[in-house]
């Protein structure tokens, strides 16, 4: 692989990347958390720069003003807008596995994750921990510049980039650890000390900074991480622990899956310790979460993919005559992994195959947003002046619907079915329909007649005319 042909790979890679990604785009339905960042937009447009800033992803919702997802296409807007911002964190993951390795483990790197289901998934939803990981990915490749330069440039942008990664989801915090690991690992010296002093100042001042100023109007964007703890600490731990390897094996498949922690074990053995300690302390502390997804796992897992690359990128630099047998095996088992769980997140996603607990969260409870479609499907006939959604993703039926949907408050307490029920009675008249799911915390029926049920893995949506 020649060094004049190796950008020209890369460019390539990053296009192939994002061709792959914006396929299809919005096949999967809409995801509830999806439409509330879509909405906290409208909100900020209406209120302020920092309203809704207590959800601790405030960066993600400028994101998706700037690219004009409240008006247009919401979902597939946010969704490319994403898929934008990923880019730097792939060309950052391909720059380290070049610093740790080379080019040849930077062509691995791109394709592990072209090729991840996991990623395919996660990347495609509007969610905001993809948005954080590439930030921190870029913060992990200036700090592994170390390894050869202290350069105070580097450490600024290692910097910003955790700043950006926190102001995109407040969960990120646990990274700031990457500067102090990067001088363990590469530059034990009196200059390495001052490069970790600059890298912090700027990441922890920024960030000091912008959280100073939500608290000073009024904002905690610390709320979702100070949530009880009922479940004992050793328990969360383990069950934490116990969710991230069946993410691994359930997305990868269990050979890839212990092929990667291989590859971790190998740089841990050879005494590479810099993506390991990136990899595990973060990890550990995120375990220590009452509320761990398997979304929040995407920058763990991006490291580990890294991993599987730098190692693929020594074994064929010590022995040339395993390139091509590499490359083949990595986009050979890659497309083998990858292209059955594209083609069916792309034409058939109801038939996804995913981890129990993604696919309950994703597909079959009230946030999912299967069943949108049919009742778009049932409803755009009639040609509906008004459409009351009193389900979950209410906002998800909005962002997609060809016709006007007003999403009244729904309580998952149940302390609206009152005045719903109230809503319902007063808005009786012709061409309002209203769409009700069978969840404890909406009304059981409304005035009209029943014009369509939704049926299937999720709860039962009903469509009534409430003509008089």
């Amino acid at each position: 692989m020649s060094k004049r042909a190796f950008p020209w790979i890369i460019v390539g890679l990053l296009l192939i990347y994002l061709t792959a990604r914006l396929t299809s785009l919005t096949a999967f339905p809409p995801f509830v958390d999806e439409a509330f960042h879509i909405n906290f937009g409208r909100i900020v447009l209406a209120s302020g720069p920092f309203a809704r800033s207590e959800e601790g992803r405030q960066f993600v919702v400028w994101l998706y003003i700037l690219f004009g997802a409240q008006a247009n296409a919401p979902i597939w807007i946010a969704r490319a807008a994403n898929l934008i911002v990923l880019l730097p964190g792939l060309a950052a993951v391909m720059g380290t596995a070049k610093l740790l390795s080379n080019r040849w483990g930077a062509v691995f790197a791109a394709l592990l994750i072209i090729f991840s289901p996991y990623h395919h998934f996660f990347e495609r939803l509007a969610l905001a921990d993809p948005v954080a990981s590439s930030a921190v990915l870029c913060a992990l490749y200036f700090a592994c510049r170390l390894k050869f330069r202290v350069a105070y440039r580097d450490a600024a942008f290692c910097g910003i980039a955790l700043f950006l990664a926190c102001g995109a989801k407040i969960s990120a915090l646990p990274y700031f650890a990457i500067p102090v690991i990067a001088l363990i690992v590469f530059a034990r010296s009196r200059a390495g000390l001052r490069w970790t002093v600059v890298a912090l100042l700027v990441g922890i001042g920024l960030t000091g900074i912008y959280l100073g100023l939500l608290f000073w109007r009024g904002y905690n964007p610390f709320f979702y991480l100070e949530t009880g703890r009922t479940t004992p600490l050793t328990q969360i731990i383990l069950d934490n622990i116990g969710k991230s390897f069946a993410t691994v094996m359930g997305y990868f498949t269990i050979p890839a899956g212990i092929l990667l922690l291989i590859a971790l074990a190998v740089l841990i053995v050879r005494r590479r310790f810099f993506l390991p300690l990136c990899l595990l302390l973060p990890l550990a502390v995120l375990w220590l979460s009452p509320r761990q997804d398997s979304r929040h796992l995407i920058t763990p897992l991006t490291i580990l993919l890294l991993t599987g690359a730098v190692v693929l990128g020594d074994l064929v630099q010590q022995r040339q005559s395993f390139r091509l047998p590499a490359l083949a095996l990595v986009t050979i088992g890659g497309l083998a992994i990858w292209l059955p769980f594209a083609l069916t997140v792309a034409h058939a996603p109801a038939a996804l195959v995913i981890p129990a607990d993604d696919h309950a969260e994703y597909m079959t409870t009230e946030g999912s947003g299967f069943g949108l479609a049919e009742v778009i499907a049932a409803l755009e006939p009639l040609h509906p002046t008004r459409v009351i959604g009193v389900l979950a993703n209410c906002l998800g039926l909005h962002d997609i619907a060809p016709f006007p949907v007003d999403c009244p408050r729904l309580d998952p307490a149940g302390a609206d079915i009152q005045a719903l029920t109230s809503l319902l009675a007063s808005s009786r008249a012709e061409g309002v329909y209203a769409v009700l799911e069978t969840i404890p915390y909406a009304p059981t029926s409304a005035p009209g007649s029943v014009v369509a049920t939704i049926d299937g893995e999720h709860p039962r949506l009903i469509i009534y005319n409430l003509a008089p």
